[in-house]
């Protein structure tokens, strides 16, 4: 029965499509992936030191491949450990993974309240980091308050008065809450936000908000055409006034101040004195404004 079993299961494992390992390209992030996958489905299989180097090379892209290259020349077992080590300390030194973390966490961008899937995505890279804490020592400094302030900084300023209260309800305690305690929180907000069955409702809230910024505006054909009335009803008074009769204010006959042959003959200082204890325009003689305000086209009647 135990044989049946297992030539079954090297069946089965005939069936299974290939596994391929992904070139290790220089981030730290990846590394511990790439390389618990490098000597378990790729190292094991070569025959000789060669084959190894050689793999090696073949699985690497960028600086780490330009790396382990020296040591291509020797071809020897030592020089393939050496080459291993070196790219351990070089992208899988606790160190650097810490600062690879905290990098990437750094740079996360500040999470709108409506971004329910980025909420999301933020909280799984938090529990990717706790998840990393166990061989990482250097990441236990995310359980600092300094640091946890930094974090909350990018959530919801709703998720974050519900943390403050958490860490207020703590320190009565005097105790602190660990980072591994705001992953827990942060998972339970991030599932309240992506809940199945209310996705229909907010997906029908955020129509009507698009509905509601989106609202046809008012033609502005509307206050083009008042603005084009009230530009013609004033052409129109103007042409009125002009085509009324003239009086003139200083003989009192029917035509204007310019046009008035007893005003001609008057002095030059009398003109000056009518006009201004009359309060007329000194640029066409007609009342109701000065001249610097005169917006008419004067003409000489004798030279047109």
């Amino acid at each position: 029965m135990t044989l049946t079993n297992t030539l079954r299961q090297l069946t089965d494992s005939f069936k299974l499509p290939p596994v391929v390992v992904e070139k290790f390209d220089g981030n730290p992030l990846k590394f511990p992936t790439w390389e618990a996958a490098f000597s378990s489905l790729i190292e094991c299989k070569a025959v000789s030191v060669n084959e190894k180097l050689y793999l090696l090379r073949q699985h690497l892209d960028g600086k780490p491949k330009s790396l382990v290259e020296n040591y291509l020349l020797l071809g020897t077992e030592n020089a393939y450990l050496k080459a291993r080590q070196e790219l351990r300390n070089r992208y899988g030194h606790s160190s650097v993974l810490a600062h690879a973390f905290l990098k990437k966490l750094n740079s996360w961008p500040k999470i709108n309240g409506r971004d329910h899937v980025g909420l999301r995505d933020f909280s799984d890279y938090i529990n990717e980091i706790v998840t990393a804490q166990a061989t990482i020592p250097d990441l236990g400094i995310l359980n600092y308050s300094a640091e946890n302030c930094k974090i909350l900084n990018k959530l919801p300023v709703y998720i974050e008065t519900k943390w403050r209260g958490i860490v207020a309800s703590c320190q009565k305690n005097q105790i602190s809450p660990s980072f591994a305690q705001f992953a827990v929180f942060l998972t339970n907000k991030a599932e309240e936000a992506n809940l199945p069955m209310l996705e229909a409702t907010r997906q029908m809230k955020d129509s009507s908000r698009y509905a509601k910024d989106h609202k046809p505006r008012k033609s502005s054909h509307l206050t083009l055409k008042t603005d084009v009335s009230t530009e013609t009803e004033n052409i129109k008074t103007d042409q009125k006034k002009s085509e009324a009769p003239t009086t003139c204010p200083f003989c009192k006959s029917s035509h204007s101040l310019d046009k008035c042959d007893s005003f001609k003959v008057q002095p030059v200082r009398t003109k000056k004195k009518f006009i201004f204890a009359s309060k007329l325009c000194f640029r066409c003689g007609a009342g109701g404004h000065f001249a610097a305000h005169c917006k008419t086209e004067v003409k000489c009647h004798h030279c047109i």
